[in-house]
């Protein structure tokens, strides 16, 4: 067992495993978190709304036979 091996009690092992949880929960970042760092660092494309403009350019020509 565990708490053979470490020389501690159950209680001792469960009440280290409970607070490494906890600690690690607690340390969890969501998503958002996560990335904040890179939202809006590079722009969208700006001005450029030629790849935009190919596309309409296409799809109204797919309707349009």
């Amino acid at each position: 067992m565990l708490s053979l091996s470490r020389h501690k009690s159950r209680i001792e092992v469960i009440n280290e495993a409970l607070e490494l949880l906890l600690k690690s929960e607690q340390e969890e970042k969501d998503s958002y978190e996560i990335g904040q760092a890179l939202f809006g660092r590079h722009g969208s494309g700006g001005n450029n709304n030629g790849y935009k403009e190919r596309v309409k350019d296409k799809i109204r020509a797919k309707h349009n036979k």
